[in-house]
Formats: C-alpha cells, sequence, structure tokens
C-alpha cells in the first residue's frame, strides 16, 4: 500500500522494508497468535514488517502556533482526498498519524499508518479497520455496536482512550461500511480532541482538567460501558444548535478557533440528517477561508524572547532612579537584545515587525 501511495505529496517516502523473523525462516504474523476460531472471522492476515521512510518529522500536537495546527489538519484533509482520487482509503485517522515537516519556507504536514487502507469498491464493505475508538464516526460506531451484539456481548471489553479496534473482539465474520466521509468526521474528532486536551503549542496539555469529565470522557472512557454512549453523545454533539456547545470544554488559548470548528460540526451535522456524504472539497474550502482571515501570530521562540525582554524593562523601570547612572547600561542591552532578534525575525519569511514596536523600548 505504501507502494501505491508513494507518488501523492506529503505522503512519506518509502526508503526501505523488511518482514520480522521470531526465528530463522519463520516470519512473524497474526495467524501464530489467532487461534483457529478467531483466524475464521478475519480476511485479511497480517505480517510484522518494518519500515523506513523519509522525513523525520515532529507530531501534530507539536505545532509552533494555532495557524499552523490549521494547516495541519487542511493538509491531511488534501492528502485524503487525493488518495480517494486514485481509489484508496487510508482508513485510520488518529492523533499519532499526522507529523509536521519543517522547511526553509513554513512547514506542512504528513500522513502516516497506511497498512490499514484499502482500496474503494463499490459495495464499500472492507475488513475490520483499526481506526482508534474515540475518533471513530457515528457510522463505523453504529456497525461496530451491532457486530458486538450479534457475537451475543452486551459491553466492549475495557478500552483504554487510545485502544483500536483490533482490541475489540467479535467473534464473526465482520466487515465494515467505511467511506470518505468517515475519514472526514474521525479527522474532525482529532481536531476536537486537540482543543480540549491542550492550551499551548510545543505539545503543551491542560492541566487543570479531568479527562473523563469533559466531553471526550464520553467518547472514549465511556466506551468501556457501551459503545451506544459513544454513538449517542457524538451524534448530539453533531447536531446540537448551540453556537456554545464547545465554548465551557475548549481551553482558553483555542477560543478563536471555535468558530472553525461549530461550521465544520454543522456540515457533518447535516450530513448525517439528510444522509448526504459531506465532500472534502467543502471542508477544505471552509480552512482556507479561515486560514485566510487568521493574523500572524509569533512562534513560541520568539514570543519567549520578547517576554524576557519585557522582563528586563519591568525591572529596570521599577528600580531606576536619576541618580542611577549604571541603569543605562541594562537599558543598552535591552535595546541591543530587541534589536538583535528583530533582525531575526526579518531574515524568516513571516511577515516583518513594524517598527513602531521598538518604541517601547
Amino acid at each position: 500500500m505504501m507502494k501505491l501511495v508513494q507518488d501523492i505529496d506529503r505522503v512519506p517516502k518509502l526508503q526501505h522494508y523488511w518482514v520480522v523473523k521470531v526465528e530463522l525462516g519463520i516470519v512473524d504474523k497474526t495467524e501464530r497468535y489467532r487461534d483457529e476460531k478467531w483466524r475464521s472471522c478475519m480476511k485479511s492476515r497480517r505480517t510484522h514488517v518494518r519500515l523506513a521512510m523519509k522525513p523525520c518529522a515532529r507530531p501534530m500536537v507539536m505545532f509552533k502556533t494555532k495557524k499552523e495546527l490549521v494547516s495541519c489538519i487542511r493538509d491531511i484533509l488534501r492528502i485524503q482526498q487525493q488518495a480517494l482520487e486514485r481509489g484508496v482509503l487510508h482508513r485510520d485517522c488518529s492523533i499519532n498519524n499526522t507529523m509536521i515537516e519543517d522547511f526553509t519556507n513554513g512547514s506542512h504536514s504528513f500522513l502516516l499508518d497506511w497498512e490499514f487502507a484499502v482500496w474503494v469498491t463499490l459495495q464499500g464493505e472492507y475488513d475490520l479497520g483499526s481506526t482508534v475508538i474515540p475518533f471513530l464516526s457515528v457510522n463505523i460506531l453504529c456497525q461496530l455496536k451491532e457486530a458486538i451484539t450479534k457475537s451475543g456481548k452486551t459491553n466492549v471489553p475495557s478500552i483504554r482512550k487510545s485502544a483500536s479496534l483490533t482490541h475489540v473482539f467479535i467473534d464473526h465474520p465482520t466487515t465494515i461500511h467505511h467511506t470518505f466521509a468517515d475519514n472526514i468526521e474521525s479527522l474532525f474528532y482529532v481536531f476536537i480532541w486537540i482543543l480540549i486536551l491542550y492550551d499551548g503549542p510545543l505539545g503543551h496539555e491542560c492541566q487543570d482538567i479531568s479527562h473523563e469529565k469533559t466531553l471526550l470522557g464520553l467518547w472514549s472512557e465511556k466506551v468501556a460501558e457501551d459503545l451506544e454512549i459513544a454513538r449517542c453523545a457524538k451524534f448530539t454533539f453533531l447536531n446540537d444548535p448551540s453556537e456554545s456547545r464547545l465554548d465551557s470544554e475548549v481551553s482558553q488559548y483555542f477560543q478563536d478557533l471555535i468558530p472553525l470548528a461549530n461550521k465544520w460540526c454543522v456540515l457533518l451535522g447535516w450530513s448525517l440528517l439528510s444522509r448526504t456524504a459531506v465532500q472534502f472539497s467543502d471542508i477544505i474550502s471552509l480552512f482556507d477561508h479561515f486560514l485566510a482571515s487568521m493574523p500572524y501570530e509569533k512562534p513560541p521562540e520568539m514570543t519567549n524572547a520578547f517576554q524576557q525582554i519585557i522582563t528586563q524593562h519591568k525591572v529596570l523601570n521599577s528600580s531606576m532612579r536619576p541618580s542611577q547612572e549604571n541603569d543605562m547600561d541594562v537599558m543598552s542591552l535591552a535595546i541591543m537584545s530587541s534589536k538583535h532578534l528583530c533582525e531575526e525575525v526579518r531574515s524568516m519569511d513571516n511577515p516583518p515587525i513594524p517598527n513602531k514596536c521598538f518604541k517601547g523600548v
């Protein structure tokens, strides 16, 4: 599958791969671990393969600015759209499958984990995939619930928030109807996950919230009780007419991204009610317009440097007296620091900082 998508822009480039052998001449395969009953339920058999790929990149949650995060999500939508145009469905949207690569003029994102991707068929029926439970679409949750009920089980085994479908035991042959619309919805949940659990750039997580008491608890911890809880919670959320549905959930840092989340949510809710698939082009257009309106945001390194300068001035102003001639040395140091920093900023491709920012110095 990696070979099939190699010419798609922003898919990691496969450099080399090799199968893992448990001992001389014996390749590590799933059938070594499944009993006979389980083997009969699965259409596919997996082989343990290691892949060496380029580029080396940072996880999506290590975004430097909110604009970079939004751009990253837009990139993932475009990658999946390109794959679909070539007849390939990714089927594994999660927070750990997207990366950001830095280059001279900025950054862009990559989509990983194509081993559960499939060729698109007219029927749209595929073997059980490995989409992570909290990011499952309403449609997939409904089908999974039916499959578990058919197997005679009332509850899903204990599932961690990061657990995938492969951890759910279904003891009869099962196929899932999976479309590109499910991928779009899954990516939306990834976006919301970040808005709620993170409160800053470079992977800074919220420290003052209890995960299970947020909206995300209904999409993850409660799943261990019944998949129907997660399905109903997501359906209700997507069709909630209130624009304040996220106000109390999203961290202060991300409050200005709530309008984007709400518009995306409305499109998904309408899609569910009308039984009409939301299109990649609709969501990408939404992101394009939102990105065009986003203001320039200083990356963390630059912000921290300016903060140090401001701190220097506060200390200087609080202690400065006319008779203290050596205070001028501190002032000169602050001015030189500011000048050096702004010269670095001008050398970047980001918008230059106006000269008036030096007046406080």
